[in-house]
């Protein structure tokens, strides 16, 4: 799980960052799918922008983050919960690159807040990418 991690980790900063090499054998990138359907599946997030839960979720699934409804403790990357207050509705995701969850709080159709899950750093924004490398489009499904 950890090799994995850090496939997600390589893979991300060659998509955001301009000073990255990437050496690796053929056996640790073969099958990773195609790169653009990869960087077309993230999604990006920022704090006060107007969006629903529902179609968060429904977009996080898409990129095959795995519901769970057990213990926080027992979350393990690249799975997801929802969880509702009566000030907002949360979703707990953790990406497959990051080492801690994220909580992304809903409230009156907009990302109210953004942050850390352990830390409780907030954050302004962030990029969610696919759970696993191998995604592929609807339209190419179809």
């Amino acid at each position: 799980q950890e090799l994995d991690a850090l496939r997600h980790r390589a893979t991300r900063s060659v998509f955001e960052r301009d000073d990255v090499i990437v050496v690796a054998s053929v056996s640790c990138i073969y099958g990773l799918g195609l790169p653009t359907n990869y960087l077309n599946a993230r999604l990006e997030l920022q704090t006060g922008s107007e969006m629903s839960m529902q179609d968060t979720e429904a977009a996080l699934q898409e990129m095959l983050y795995m519901s769970t409804e057990g213990a926080m403790d027992d979350m393990e990357r690249g799975q997801m919960a929802v969880s509702h207050s009566m000030q907002s509705s949360d979703i707990i995701v953790w990406p497959p690159y990051e080492e801690e969850p994220l909580r992304l709080s809903f409230a009156q159709g907009r990302l109210h807040r953004l942050e850390r899950l352990r830390t409780l750093r907030s954050m302004d924004g962030a990029c969610i990418y696919p759970a696993r490398h191998h995604v592929t489009p609807k339209e190419q499904l179809e």
